[in-house]
């Protein structure tokens, strides 16, 4: 039994996990969006992912990215 002032250590499964490549948002948009160019038009695809990020700078930067690959 711990406390609340006690530290524990919590094991997130691998397949939760991201492996740090050359580029972040990249990881993160290819493991939340797979297949993005085929699927980004089908309103299911979209309504059931979502990439929750904790300031709004960051917000941004994946939404450039998004569009960026969009837009080729």
């Amino acid at each position: 039994m711990s406390s609340d002032d006690e530290e524990e250590m919590i094991k997130i499964p691998s397949d939760l996990l991201l492996l740090k490549g050359d580029d972040p948002r990249e990881a993160i948009v290819k493991s939340t969006y797979p297949d993005l160019l085929n699927n980004y038009q089908q309103q299911k695809f979209l309504e059931e992912r979502a990439i929750l990020c904790p300031r709004n700078e960051m917000v941004d930067q994946i939404n450039e990215y998004i569009m960026s690959q969009i837009k080729r």
